[in-house]
């Protein structure tokens, strides 16, 4: 390139700044130090960002420095005497030999120092957007061009995606029904969507950079001012509501900040909200009749509730009075006596519940929350229903652990109640011989679950909405089983009175569990019951001679780990979903076997591993692996040390009754039962 700086006079690389002078003739100048200067000059081209090219008048590339080279992706040697069209798309080469003509011609070139943004043509023909100066030196009979070319990639892609940002806030604006404003600091209209000319009723040369005493009336042109200049001064958002005849329209004003962190614009979103108010507004009065009609029923119901005991009392007692002494009563006459009893007793249980439900929804039911021992609920409620369970031939079964039971907070009578509601639904909706089952779980957040597991014929999915509906039987009131449809309904109101809840889980054919959650009064004795963390790991049995602990986080082994043991008469299990939680509960108590998950040591856990192999250690405790992978042989391993056996998964029952049988000593009989 430093020959061709020999024919360049003053030559300004505009896209740059750069400047390049170049002094010819002076005799005085010595050869060294022009050679010194041309190098200097060649080595500033050679780093310029920019491309830079210099072609003759016949379009023939005599130069490009290192920049060329890396925009194009040709080397030097294959441009040096290339027609410079070889850089260009077709068309714009087109052009540019029209130039190239017309310049020879005589014609003087428009684009000479004037920048323009065109396309050009790398190696690969990939076409890019560039800005291309072009500046010409004359000496003698020779004349050079010479381009400065900036790649306008990067631009091009970032002017792009503000124009499809900007257009598709434009479509944002112009789709929504709300009207929308930008004012100026001075209160001239900046931007207004169709929404917002439509009801102003105006053309867009009309409310564009207009004065907002031009567009609005006075006085709402003076409310948008005060609001705007508000925002401008607070730095915040302003919501108004306005009236405007019978409509209502609602203001929202935000501050648009420039780059100097000031407000300099203000957007106003307008929505009309005279609907929304009158909805609210009826929703407001239909829900005010809707009490004072349901303090309607439930006073009616009280006062029904009293005057029908006044002749139950009667029936009642003189029924049982002739079934006392019924010697002079016929079999027939019995019969029809107990009849009148029997009648008398359920329709007394249905005035009861409905006066009970009537309280409770008048808020005239008085709760008394305090301590309750949960294991003396639990033994009173089963205590009440024994008979009706030996009635109708159905077995309660008893599994919960009374050693480990915390306190509730509750209201005992109440809560007594719920229980034998549930309890007597389970054995009444039974089948002939089945069982009903009470079992117990810890949850976090301190609360407890009992639940009551029936085996009668369940609740079909379609009905399961209706459950917890006053006086819905679900269709039992076709059969024979007497009943009130009141007493979920009531069950639900008094246990959410309590702080607690209530649910059910039921499959058709199947059997159905209810069960309800109340806080505990001592937390630290909710958590010695097992699962700290997850509440459906825990089960619970009522046997003490002998305990065991499960570490196991999949609630499918812990499954199949009880069903096992169900069968083992004197053994409990207790079931935890994490080492640390483990490690607490053994801290607490001393089981005889533990059922340890070896993979659970994987990360920060492996220090809670450690933890609970040496406190079992101490306490003299066998330990049954359990494990992924495993033929059954206690590896020689790390994770499996202190194993006496290793179960893999999914685990085989009949391994796990041997393993169960060789480590405590169980009998056939015991294993078999």
């Amino acid at each position: 390139m430093t020959e061709y700086l020999l024919w360049l006079l003053p030559a300004f690389l505009l896209g740059g700044g750069l400047l390049i002078c170049y002094y010819q003739g002076n005799a005085r100048l010595s050869r060294a130090h022009f050679k010194s200067t041309a190098g200097q000059l060649d080595s500033i081209l050679n780093t310029a960002i920019d491309s830079i090219i210099i072609s003759d008048e016949k379009g023939v590339i005599q130069s490009v420095n290192k920049a060329t080279e890396v925009m194009f992706g040709y080397l030097q040697s294959e441009l040096i005497g290339q027609n410079i069209s070889l850089l260009m798309p077709e068309q714009h080469a087109k052009v540019h030999d029209l130039y190239i003509n017309r310049y020879r011609s005589g014609e003087t070139p428009k684009a000479i120092g004037v920048g323009r943004e065109i396309y050009a043509k790398r190696k690969d023909n990939t076409v890019f957007p560039i800005r291309i100066t072009l500046g010409v030196t004359t000496s003698g009979q020779h004349n050079l061009f010479t381009g400065f070319i900036s790649d306008m990639s990067e631009r091009k892609r970032y002017e792009d995606k503000l124009l499809n940002r900007e257009q598709m806030l434009a479509r944002l604006l112009e789709g929504v029904d709300d009207t929308i404003l930008v004012f100026s600091e001075d209160g001239s209209v900046v931007l207004a969507n169709n929404s917002a000319l439509q009801a102003l009723n105006l053309p867009v040369n009309k409310v564009v950079a207009k004065p907002v005493f031009d567009i609005f009336l006075r006085e709402d042109a003076a409310f948008h001012l005060n609001c705007v200049n508000e925002v401008i001064e607070t730095q915040r958002t302003l919501t108004q509501q306005r009236q405007h005849g019978d409509f209502i329209l609602e203001y929202k004003y935000s501050p648009i900040l420039n780059g100097e962190d000031r407000v300099h614009q203000v957007a106003v979103v307008a929505r009309n909200i005279t609907q929304h108010i009158r909805s609210n507004e009826a929703l407001a009065q239909a829900k005010e009749k809707a009490e004072i009609a349901n303090r309607a029923k439930s006073e009616f119901l009280s006062r029904m509730n009293h005057e029908l005991r006044t002749p139950l009392n009667a029936i009642l007692g003189f029924s049982q009075a002739l079934l006392m002494d019924d010697e002079y009563l016929t079999d027939v006459q019995r019969e029809s006596v107990n009849y009148v009893f029997s009648a008398g007793k359920h329709l007394l249980e249905l005035v009861n519940e409905s006066l009970d439900l009537a309280k409770v929804e008048s808020g005239k039911m008085k709760f008394k929350i305090q301590t309750v021992d949960t294991a003396a609920l639990i033994k009173e409620s089963i205590g009440l229903c024994r008979n009706l369970a030996n009635e109708k031939q159905v077995t309660i079964v008893d599994l919960v652990n009374y050693g480990q039971v915390p306190y509730v907070s509750a209201d005992f009578l109440r809560t007594k109640q719920v229980l034998i509601n549930l309890l007597s639904n389970a054995i009444k909706y039974n089948r002939p011989g089945g069982k009903v089952t009470l079992k117990l779980r810890a949850l976090s957040r301190g609360r407890i679950r009992l639940m009551i597991i029936d085996t009668g014929f369940g609740i079909p999915s379609s009905s399961m909405d209706k459950l917890f509906v006053q006086f819905e039987r679900l269709g039992a009131e076709q059969g024979k089983i007497e009943g009130s449809g009141i007493g979920l309904a009531l069950s639900k109101q008094l246990i959410e009175h309590m702080g607690g809840c209530i649910g059910v889980v039921s499959r058709e054919d199947k059997g159905s569990t209810f069960w309800i959650e109340l806080p505990c009064t001592d937390v630290s004795a909710a958590h010695e019951i097992g699962s700290v963390l997850n509440p459906d790991y825990l089960y619970l049995s009522s046997r003490q001679q002998m305990t065991a602990l499960c570490i196991e986080d999949s609630p499918v082994v812990v499954h199949l780990l009880e069903s096992v043991i169900q069968e083992c008469p004197g053994i409990s299990l207790i079931s935890v979903h994490d080492l640390e939680s483990g490690l607490k509960v053994l801290g607490h108590i001393s089981p005889q076997l533990l059922f340890l998950d070896v993979n659970l040591s994987l990360g920060h856990d492996e220090e809670y591993l450690q933890a609970v192999k040496n406190k079992v250690a101490t306490m003299d405790i066998p330990i049954i692996g359990l494990d992924t992978k495993s033929n059954g042989i206690v590896p020689d391993h790390k994770k499996y040390q202190g194993c006496v056996s290793v179960i893999s998964k999914p685990i085989n029952t009949t391994k796990l009754r041997g393993a169960l049988q060789s480590v405590m000593n169980l009998t056939s009989e015991v294993e078999a039962g």
